[in-house]
């Protein structure tokens, strides 16, 4: 008897340890280049070529995110179209001639397109919704208005309320969810560095995303603009709590 309560003891605590939930990876992302400056607890570097400025920074890891802010200068009498679609990493150590390896920027006009498909689905669903409590309210009345027992009523009554009660709970899961999109919508339009015709002696800055790459050293970030290709380099350190 106690061998077997030994055995449930040690399972029990097998089972215990292997739902528990590890500590997620810090990230530590830092330039590498050797001239930076600060603001505000950031690290940026500002590369020039023939009267172009570019200016990057690190932000932040945001899930599997990574993110940059983004400045480009035109002191040219140039015009230039910046898409950040085309903003790309490499990894340190790769060939930048090795295609399959880059990790190119999330495009902002897909990204807004799909929100706006997701804000019509959720719309057509609280409208829906909506349609349906009323037809469900119209055959609960005719249900409502034939000869029932004590029991039936109140059986009536308490299945009026679940009704009620979870048309309610949808309603605002819908709801919470447009409110979110529309967040979402509003931060991917203002925020997000997006397609640009940059005009002479006029800048452009916004945030840059790309998905993460996780077991690297560092980064090579590069930035086209025009026929030129601008090159940040950044270290990736991870520790585990």
């Amino acid at each position: 008897m106690k061998t077997l309560n030994a055995i449930l003891c040690c399972a029990t605590t097998l089972l215990l340890m292997s739902c528990m939930v590890k500590p997620r990876p810090v990230v530590k992302i830092e330039s590498a280049e050797s001239e930076i400056f600060w603001s505000n607890g950031k690290q940026f570097v500002s590369k020039e070529k023939g009267n172009v400025e570019v200016i990057a920074a690190f932000e932040k890891v945001d899930d599997y995110n990574l993110v940059f802010d983004i400045e480009v200068i035109n002191n040219t009498r140039d015009t230039f179209l910046i898409c950040p679609e085309q903003f790309y990493y490499t990894k340190i150590g790769q060939k930048e001639s090795d295609t399959l390896q880059k990790v190119m920027a999330y495009d902002p006009e897909v990204r807004l397109f799909n929100i706006e498909m997701s804000l019509s689905k959720q719309d057509a669903d609280r409208i829906n919704s909506k349609k349906t409590s009323f037809l469900e309210g119209a055959l609960q009345v005719a249900v409502d208005v034939s000869p029932k027992t004590d029991e039936e009523r109140e059986e009536n009554r308490a299945n009026k309320r679940d009704r009620k009660n979870s048309q309610l709970e949808k309603e605002e899961q819908v709801i919470s969810s447009i409110n979110s999109l529309n967040r979402s919508k509003r931060y991917w339009a203002n925020e997000v560095l997006r397609k640009t015709t940059l005009i002479p002696r006029q800048a452009v800055y916004g945030k840059i995303y790309f998905n993460r790459t996780i077991p690297v050293n560092g980064y090579i970030l590069h930035i086209p603009v025009g026929d030129q290709i601008y090159d940040f380099k950044y270290s990736q350190k991870v520790f585990y709590p």
